[in-house]
């Protein structure tokens, strides 16, 4: 339906850019129990740091691609 929509604009659809599926895959982050002591903190603060990197560098791939059309 959303094609019909599309097309009745007046424009060509366009075929959507191709994502590679590796980037969309979800980043890990902590996995573990509510941390209970320093040490545990520290390890799940970079848990946690790692994956919004992951995400991150996924996103702005993502954006490469979609604004490179």
């Amino acid at each position: 339906m959303a094609t019909v929509a599309l097309t009745a604009c007046g424009s060509k659809p366009v075929a959507p850019p191709v994502i590679p599926a590796d980037l969309l895959t979800p980043c890990a982050g902590w996995q573990g129990p509510v941390p209970s002591s320093e040490g545990q903190f520290a390890r799940a603060a970079l848990a946690e740091k790692t994956g919004r990197l992951c995400a991150n560098e996924k996103l702005a791939s993502i954006g490469e691609i979609v604004s490179a059309r």
